[in-house]
């Protein structure tokens, strides 16, 4: 009799895993459903944006040829994991005026207070239409601004799926095709995604267009992919001359598709694009994005690590 409730009791503890398993969705087919865990910052995650163009926080910096640019911050947006997204206004240069420029960087908080390595620091008090912010930006041709802002908390993730992809992302590699005009290839790129480099495997490969933009590729190699709760998406790159790109996404949770908005310019990251994704494991994410480069079809299948240490 014992032995019979002993088996008993044996047969029920392994039902368990089955049972708690059965409606947990199927992901790479060991039906587990990632959850990672918290992004570092989360707590801190805050949208500034200045409305009034007659008070904004202005920005002065010198380009690598000797240009003097006055910017106008348009909003600050500080992520769930640890970046800072400044927008600025391009105000006098001898470039084009009306210009959209972002820096990305990472920042500390306390107490509202936010540390921005490479920018300076802004402060916060309260939140709404009216709160305080003060704007202290490094070097001496830089005035401190401490006027009015409109602060909104990030709210948090709206779904699982989310709340994975709102952290920052390095690329591990990258498959690239290319499809049209009678040009079919392909190709992997295991040492991340450096667009100089696709862009010249591309040009030799069919793909003349890219022969006279190659230049505007030099140093876009992506150094980070971020995703914010407010649904912003930006590409930073490793180059000391680049400019990041950023815009915004939406998640279609049942389809696993994702569509960016992004600003022009980047010859492979710009438009509307589409794109799929999934988290095949913790700490990983597959994302394509499906774009135009010179005409032709582009997609990129990434394979995207989580940056850990941010």
């Amino acid at each position: 009799m014992k032995k019979n409730l002993l088996l008993l009791a044996v047969l029920c503890i392994a039902a368990v895993p089955f049972l708690f398993s059965c409606n947990k969705p199927d992901n790479g087919g060991d039906n587990k459903q990632v959850v990672m865990p918290d992004p570092p910052s989360a707590d801190s995650a805050i949208k500034i944006d200045f409305k009034s163009e007659a008070d904004k926080p202005k920005y002065f910096d010198t380009e690598p040829d000797g240009t003097h640019v006055e910017y106008s911050i348009q909003s600050i947006e500080f992520s769930e994991a640890n970046r800072y997204l400044i927008t600025m206004t391009v105000v006098d240069t001898k470039v084009s005026v009306g210009d959209i420029v972002t820096l990305i960087g990472s920042y500390t908080e306390s107490g509202g207070n936010y540390k921005c390595e490479g920018f300076g620091s802004v402060s916060v008090s309260g939140t709404g239409s009216n709160a305080d912010v003060s704007v202290k930006p490094t070097g001496e041709e830089n005035p401190e601004y401490n006027g009015k802002g409109n602060v909104t908390e990030t709210p948090p993730p709206a779904n699982t799926d989310q709340k994975n992809a709102v952290r920052n992302w390095n690329v591990k590699s990258v498959l690239i095709n290319i499809v049209g005009k009678g040009v079919n290839i392909s190709a992997p790129f295991t040492n991340g995604c450096d667009l100089e480099e696709i862009g010249k495997w591309a040009a030799g490969n069919g793909v003349s267009g890219l022969n006279s933009r190659l230049g505007e590729l030099k140093g876009y190699k992506v150094k980070e992919i971020t995703f914010t709760g407010d649904n912003t998406f930006a590409i930073s790159f490793t180059g000391s001359n680049t400019k990041p790109v950023k815009g915004s996404y939406s998640l279609n949770t049942s389809a696993k598709t994702v569509r960016f908005t992004l600003p022009e310019g980047n010859p492979f990251f710009h438009g509307s694009v589409d794109g799929e994704y999934d988290y095949p494991a913790d700490n990983t994410m597959s994302l394509s994005m499906n774009t135009k480069v010179e005409g032709y079809d582009c997609s990129l299948e990434m394979k995207l690590t989580r940056v850990v240490n941010n």
